[in-house]
């Protein structure tokens, strides 16, 4: 069995233990803000680059502490 976290699968029918549908749109944020903190430190924990938002302009920043401009994908 993998011990990569990032491939495990989330049973969706039920969150914070409750049926998603009856989920407020206060919990929904909480729970994807929590979500994207953990996926942002996890990224960190195991050495890949993660995007910050730095000076008004998102960045990717690698774990030896390099910073680049993410590039604008539109043409």
């Amino acid at each position: 069995m993998s011990n990569n976290t990032m491939n495990n699968q989330v049973d969706l029918t039920k969150v914070a233990g409750k049926n998603i549908e009856d989920l407020t749109i206060d919990e929904l944020k909480t729970i994807a803000s929590r979500a994207g903190r953990k996926a942002y430190h996890n990224a960190k924990q195991h050495g890949f680059r993660v995007t910050e938002l730095r000076d008004g302009q998102i960045v990717w920043v690698y774990p030896n502490g390099h910073i680049e401009p993410l590039q604008n994908l539109e043409g």
